[in-house]
């Protein structure tokens, strides 16, 4: 309804979002008169502004799109299922599994035996701490997921770089440190204290990157009073990276774990296990790019 439009000829236009504009021409407006027009649109598309869609959202693997899998560092801050263990990223991918923590973790039907772990180009037999010999499993992963980069997760069809590998390889980069300020880090939670620090070296031309973490489970444990033996961990890793020229750098790559427990007699005679006593498990990992 438009009301008080003077005596005169007039042209209408009917306008709608999703449809063609219409224009009824000559409409005239009589006096004491009320004149009706109707209009009847036909749909059309709605034209915008060109949008141009690309990739790079996700990380890409170039040199292995097939059954692989990406996470950036701020992917695995914030995942909610890991606890500070990487290896439990794995729990939601297919094809993998990890059946009771890191103890058993199987890629499209394999052994445990079969995967493999890279950091910085360095292959590592296990990334746990208290390692089960003879598999690639273990307790709580040693490595410090903020020194985390990236990670890739392949399950088939390996590069040749990797070599023999049967079932996975998870393939870890290290970030490097702050190469303009000295940087602090303390950290405290359930599972034990751990203190970083990072900064530049020689005016920037290179960086380092340390921690160091104790755990304090034997703390914990005598806080709630269970009635069990702690295990006990401390751990210790670095990196240094300098540029010896625009086009060459070098790396230094250095992972410690060190693993203490103990069993005593009558719990390892309800349990059936074949040993008591005191226990120690060293984890050492040093390469150079």
């Amino acid at each position: 309804i438009i009301s008080n439009v003077p005596v005169g000829s007039y042209t209408l236009v009917f306008n709608y979002i999703g449809y063609e504009p219409l224009s009824a021409t000559d409409t005239i407006v009589r006096p004491n008169r009320i004149t009706f027009s109707n209009g009847k649109l036909a749909a059309t598309a709605i034209e915008g502004e060109q949008v141009v869609v690309t990739g790079g959202y996700f990380p890409e693997v170039e040199t292995q799109p097939n059954s692989a899998a990406s996470f950036s560092s701020e992917e695995i801050r914030r995942a909610a299922t890991i606890g500070g263990d990487i290896n439990r990223i794995i729990n939601g991918l297919p094809s993998l599994s990890n059946e009771n923590q890191n103890d058993y973790i199987v890629a499209r039907g394999g052994s445990n035996v079969e995967n493999s772990f890279y950091i910085d180009n360095i292959r590592v037999p296990n990334i746990n701490h208290f390692p089960i010999p003879g598999t690639t499993g273990g307790g709580v992963s040693f490595l410090n997921i903020d020194f985390i980069k990236d990670i890739n997760i392949y399950t088939g069809g390996f590069s040749s770089q990797y070599g023999d590998v049967l079932s996975s390889v998870m393939d870890i980069s290290y970030r490097e440190g702050n190469r303009e300020e000295v940087d602090l880090q303390a950290d405290l939670n359930f599972t034990g204290v751990s203190a970083q620090i990072e900064g530049p070296l020689k005016e920037g031309n290179g960086a380092y990157l340390f921690s160091a973490k104790h755990s304090f489970t034997d703390i914990l444990f005598a806080l709630i009073d269970i009635d069990q033996e702690p295990v006990i961990y401390d751990e210790l890793q670095g990196k240094i990276v300098y540029d010896l020229s625009p086009n060459h750098q070098i790396s230094l790559l250095h992972i410690f774990g060190d693993d203490r427990w103990k069993i005593l007699r009558d719990e390892a005679i309800s349990r059936s296990d074949n040993g008591y006593g005191k226990f120690g498990m060293t984890e050492n990992v040093t390469g150079i790019n």
